[in-house]
């Protein structure tokens, strides 16, 4: 039974049935990540764009990102692209919610090495592996830090999603992922407060779940001092769990600072539109934010 068949006859089905069903689901999900290495991390060997990098991925223990790496021997094809299109020679890249790291190991590969990687992940296990795969690569121009950011400085409770350790969040009461969650406290900085320890920031990739718009704020002087190009998933549909104006008002933060925004495709991106459209809890989409240069 697909899980899209199992939506449309859940009206007609006992709770129990239901449940029990998830549980199938969830173990078979479980099963088929063990089959790939044994369940054990492993270093996986990519190639994209002409660019070639190590990584190290464990499917059983982190999914989504890892399955399709593990599969695909790529990630968000469209993101590197950006990425490569918009990073110069000995420029710097800074990468919010780094996950495994695939995105800054791809950045740190471009013009021979020449580019710089600041990269931030907070989630424990995912940064452990990141970590190796920085060792695996021998990169010597990519310093990871095991903190997120936000808008202030402190500690936070972030919620880590078994079956999908990468969609770890400080947003609560998130709703579209499944297995079990758990909560563990982790530091929280802002990126400004590196300013003089990260010079002349070329792009920026914000991915942190639902609180991209707390991160630009606590961005704002790097914003001004350095007019980067940033790579966002912006996410209306967790953003209206905590706060229903968010999307317009982040909208018009980055425009004061004079921003536009751009699909990844470089097409010319009517963001508010497709805001007021989006509908339900999932609704989140790669932009591309560039200041024009007249």
């Amino acid at each position: 039974m697909s899980s899209s068949l199992l939506a449309k006859i859940k009206p007609f089905t006992p709770p129990f049935v239901q449940r029990v069903y998830r549980k199938y689901r969830r173990w078979e999900r479980f099963r088929n990540r063990f089959l790939v290495n044994r369940g054990q991390s492993f270093i996986k060997n990519i190639l994209t764009q002409g660019i070639s990098f190590k990584i190290v991925i464990n499917p059983f223990s982190n999914g989504c990102v890892d399955d399709v790496i593990a599969k695909d021997g790529i990630w968000e094809e469209s993101i590197s692209q950006n990425i490569q299109s918009l990073l110069p020679a000995h420029g710097v890249f800074v990468d919010i919610g780094a996950n495994i790291g695939y995105h800054s190991l791809f950045a740190a590969s471009l013009h021979n090495r020449s580019t710089q990687v600041f990269a931030f992940e907070p989630q424990p296990v995912i940064f452990s592996m990141f970590t190796q795969s920085v060792a695996a690569n021998n990169f010597s121009n990519i310093k990871i830090f095991n903190a997120g950011l936000s808008d202030f400085t402190g500690t936070a409770e972030l919620s880590m999603f078994e079956e999908n350790k990468g969609a770890s969040s400080l947003t609560q009461g998130i709703t579209h992922h499944t297995g079990d969650v758990v909560t563990t406290v982790i530091d929280i900085q802002t990126l400004d407060s590196y300013l003089e320890v990260i010079k002349k920031v070329d792009v920026i990739k914000i991915d942190v779940e639902g609180f991209e718009f707390d991160v630009v704020r606590g961005t704002a002087a790097l914003l001004k001092r350095d007019t980067p190009a940033l790579l966002i998933e912006f996410s209306p549909g967790l953003y209206n769990l905590r706060d229903v104006t968010i999307p317009a008002r982040f909208i018009d933060f980055l425009e004061n600072l004079g921003y536009s925004f751009f699909a990844t495709d470089g097409s010319v991106f009517d963001i508010r539109a497709w805001s007021r459209e989006a509908m339900g809890d999932t609704a989140q989409i790669d932009i591309v934010c560039r200041v024009l240069r007249s």
